[in-house]
């Protein structure tokens, strides 16, 4: 689907655009559906309008990566360390501890040692 924000542009068809466009979508949903259940009349409900804003953005190269986070442009172990996290906090929050603290590891060349408390 096409997503214009509210200045009228264009969004990019990213993932991490959806995922934010998603709160305010549900939202939206949340109060048309609660006007529709209360049958408030003749007046259409606030909806509230997406603002797309760019964080900076990464990109998988092959093994590496390539970041932009506010004006810095990130290259080489910054990038992948990076495409890391980012990948490790995606297998978090859908429960694969496991997973991301392999990723980490082995993305980083970390030696067991390094990743095991004493």
């Amino acid at each position: 689907a096409r997503v214009v924000d509210r200045d009228g542009e264009a969004v990019p068809a990213s993932a991490a655009a959806a995922i934010r466009e998603a709160r305010v979508a549900a939202d939206n949903i949340g109060t048309l559906v609660e006007r529709q259940q209360g049958g408030s009349g003749e007046f259409q409900p606030r909806l509230t309008q997406y603002q797309f804003n760019v964080p900076g953005w990464l990109v998988s190269v092959g093994d590496d990566a390539v970041a932009k986070v506010g004006p810095s442009i990130l290259t080489g172990r910054a990038a992948l360390a990076l495409k890391t996290t980012v990948g490790a906090g995606y297998l978090g929050t859908v429960g694969a501890v496991q997973n991301a603290v392999d990723l980490v590891s082995e993305e980083l060349d970390l030696d067991a040692r390094d990743t095991k408390p004493e």
